[in-house]
């Protein structure tokens, strides 16, 4: 149950519903929400207000309660909601509960208000304690008494596992604020560990500098791999000797690594290399390099490795034979076409040879479907509803009411002009 303070406004949802069918239903007949106190039979009704039907939604309802006590609510009380004036579908729903709560009446709230350790009690000790502890004015320690303090002081910090024990311990015996403390290693970290000074990236293969440069294509390393090709492929990273914030990215197509020297694909462009400019090598992406090598090696011999080719829209002529799927519009295919396996979607114009398994026409299940009134049909949806009209239906006056196959649902709704002596019928829905 809901437990408020006295003086507040809230706000309670609730939902009615048909008595007869449980479905949310609005409250009508200008409904009245009046709120009974527990041992008082004088409704209040002052300060409540509802609104029915909330969000558009039938049957939800949200009543508004100023619980003051200039309306008549006492803390300590228990208070039942009820509908006192409306109907649900006709039906009085006056005496229907909707809700109840209490006012300060829950054990926490009882315990804040106890006089003697509540939290009157408590805001009473605070305001005399003051900001900063102001209001101690009074404070009085004995040499004994500061004494015994500074002794337990001493014992926090030498006893074996204290806090203050564990903390001089990690301290060390030589710890400097300058150099040790966690502000300190931050600081060293925003460097090192930033930058990379703290250690490798696992995808750098090389960090070192120019030693000599040929062209802007070609140089050699100061270090690196003794093995030729070892950075074939690879992202070449070259930072400018003077000024670390200029970069240019290139990516190596040979290492002769008896001499290690570079050759780039092509000049970054950047800003002019020179002898002594960093040289970070990075793994490669996964993304293989457009090489007339690689095309030659996707294409295959003859285009044996063109297996899924997607065409764009085009006029061409194809001589020889087609083994896989054609998806789109085919304009039209002109001469004599061998065999067709599978299924030909849309019109076939001139002669067709042969069908291979024309029986499949027969003895495949359609898809149950009708088409809507005015709506020209499939041939599916014609089958469909000329057998519901021969098979499944039922009169009632004009109206004759044809079923699916199911034998329940309605596929169809014609008029006729008379129940008796009928000329006429015309389709409905």
């Amino acid at each position: 149950m809901r437990d408020i303070t006295l003086e507040d406004t809230f706000r309670h949802g609730f939902t009615t519903r048909a008595f007869g069918t449980g479905v949310p239903t609005t409250l009508s007949g200008t409904p009245v929400i009046s709120v009974l106190e527990e041992n008082n039979a004088t409704p209040i009704t002052s300060g409540v207000s509802i609104s029915v039907d909330r969000a558009s939604v039938a049957g939800l309802n949200e009543v508004t309660i100023i619980a003051t006590a200039a309306n008549g609510y006492e803390s300590g009380k228990g208070y039942t909601i009820y509908i006192s004036t409306g109907t649900v579908s006709s039906v009085s729903a006056v005496g229907e509960v909707v809700g109840a709560f209490t006012i300060s009446a829950s054990a926490a709230a009882v315990d804040l208000a106890n006089v003697t350790d509540g939290l009157g009690a408590i805001k009473s000790d605070t305001a005399e304690i003051g900001t900063a502890g102001v209001g101690l004015t009074d404070v009085s320690l004995s040499t004994a008494g500061i004494l015994a303090i500074w002794d337990q002081l001493t014992s926090a910090l030498t006893t074996a596992s204290t806090i203050g024990k564990l903390i001089i311990d990690m301290a060390g015996a030589t710890f400097s604020t300058a150099t040790d403390s966690l502000e300190a290693l931050r600081n060293r970290g925003d460097t090192a560990w930033t930058t990379g000074a703290g250690g490798t990236p696992p995808d750098l293969l090389q960090s070192t500098t120019i030693a000599t440069l040929s062209t802007q294509t070609s140089f050699t390393l100061t270090a690196g791999s003794a093995d030729n090709d070892a950075y074939n492929n690879m992202v070449v990273v070259i930072t400018d000797a003077s000024t670390s914030t200029q970069k240019a990215v290139a990516r190596i197509s040979d290492y002769v690594g008896s001499t290690k020297t570079i050759t780039l694909e092509a000049d970054p462009a950047i800003f002019t290399m020179a002898t002594g400019d960093t040289i970070d090598i990075v793994a490669k992406d996964p993304i293989q390099p457009v090489t007339v090598e690689n095309i030659n090696t996707q294409v295959g011999t003859a285009g044996v490795g063109l297996t899924a080719i997607n065409l764009p829209n085009q006029t061409m002529d194809i001589t020889g034979n087609i083994t896989g799927n054609v998806t789109g519009s085919v304009g039209s295919v002109t001469g004599a076409v061998g065999s067709v396996s599978g299924n030909v979607d849309g019109n076939v114009t001139g002669t067709v040879g042969s069908i291979s398994s024309p029986g499949n026409i027969f003895t495949t299940q359609m898809t149950e479907s009708y088409a809507a009134d005015g709506v020209a049909p499939t041939l599916a949806q014609s089958l469909f509803l000329m057998q519901s009209d021969m098979l499944e239906f039922s009169h009632s006056g004009t109206t004759k009411t044809t079923k699916q196959l199911d034998g329940t649902t309605t596929a169809a709704t014609y008029t006729y002009d008379s129940s008796s002596a009928p000329t006429t019928k015309t389709r409905a829905t």
